[in-house]
This record gives C-alpha cells, structure tokens and sequence, in this order.
C-alpha cells in the first residue's frame, strides 16, 4: 500500500537528477515535466494514508482529520513560500550563466540540485513507512498462525 508514496517521491527525484541534469534539447526536459508531474501528483492525494499511517489506526477519525489538517496547513504554508524559496533559488546560479557542457546547464544546477534533494529525502521517509509496514506484517502473519493452529482441530 505505501508503493505509491515511494514511487511518487523517487521517480521524480530520479527524473530531475538523472534526465534534467543532463538535458541538451526539449524532448529531455519534456521526458522530465512528464515524469515529474505524472508521478509527483500522486503525493497529494495520499494525504489520508499519511494520517492513518500516523495515527496508526482507523478507530479515531477525529485524530485523522486533525492530522490531515495539519498536513493541509503545512502544505498551504509551502506552497506560498515555494514562489519564494524557488526564486531565490534560481537566482543563485545567475551568476554562472548558461552553460551547455556543465551538470544543470550551469545557471539552474541550484534549483535543480534543491528540487531533486527534496523529492529524494522525501522518499528516504517512505521507505521508513515501508520498513515499519514490512516488520508488523511479520508480526502478524506469526500471530495469525497461531490462531490458525488453535482452530484447526487434531
């Protein structure tokens, strides 16, 4: 169930990393809007798995709307300081100026270095999601095999 989480993540950290920074020609920047945006929108709609995973239980719906309210303001909060945050960004490599034969063109390997570094530590935290579902799933299968070997009578 938390595929999705790390697909939406790493593909696109994979997309800005490995096909932006080499980009010569459109197509390649085109390859990477669609990876990126294709990919990365999934992000948004996963908001109530992240606050059931969270709460870590269905029983309290209240608890989840207040978390996913929470993810909501946060998110809010980022998308008006991303304008901000991404100009500065961009405006950091002015200074080298476009150059063809350089990782990111020379002029937006800061913003492509910041946008790829942030989808990226945002899949290291879904492969914790997936680590910690991969431990209780052990832990459940043991135990439904022992309420398995209780009913069946010998």
């Amino acid at each position: 169930m938390l595929s999705p989480l790390l697909l939406s993540t790493l593909i696109p950290a994979i997309a800005v990393f490995g096909i932006w920074g080499f980009a010569k020609q459109y197509w390649s920047l085109a390859i990477t809007c669609i990876l990126f945006g294709g990919f990365s929108g999934g992000y948004v709609v996963l908001r109530n798995r992240f606050a059931t995973a969270v709460i870590g239980d269905n029983n309290h719906p209240g608890q989840e709307l207040i978390v996913s309210g929470l993810i909501m303001f946060v998110r809010g909060l980022a998308t008006i300081g991303s304008g901000f945050i991404g100009t500065a960004v961009a405006t950091l490599g002015e200074s080298r100026g476009l150059q063809r034969s350089e990782y990111g063109a020379g002029k937006w390997l800061p913003l492509l270095l910041t946008v790829g570094t942030f989808a990226g530590a945002s899949s290291i935290g879904a492969l914790g999601f997936l680590r910690k579902a991969k431990h209780s799933g052990d832990q459940r299968s043991s135990t439904d095999d022992q309420e398995r070997a209780m009913l069946i009578p010998r």
